[in-house]
């Protein structure tokens, strides 16, 4: 599995079809290539080459755009809360 995938697999987990996590991901790469650009992120190696943790950061960033995506595309998905912040 590749980070990329990796990360797909973590908004399917969350109530997405594997179509729209993967357009997400496409919305999400270059935002956060944005917030490290002295850093390449390697989206199609293994994903073992990454610590959980930074997985889990990168979900920040991902969880905001496939809100976005969310509220435009499918207003009504049920999923749409395992997306919002925590308050």
């Amino acid at each position: 599995m590749t980070t990329k995938e990796k990360l797909i697999k973590k908004l399917m987990k969350l109530g997405l079809f594997e179509n729209q996590a993967k357009e997400i991901m496409e919305l999400a790469i270059p935002e956060l290539n944005k917030i490290v650009p002295e850093y390449q992120i390697t989206w199609n190696s293994p994903a073992e080459g990454y610590l959980e943790v930074f997985y889990n950061i990168m979900m920040v960033t991902i969880k905001r755009v496939a809100l976005e995506w969310l509220k435009e595309n499918k207003p009504e998905a049920w999923c749409i809360p395992m997306f919002e912040p925590i308050k």
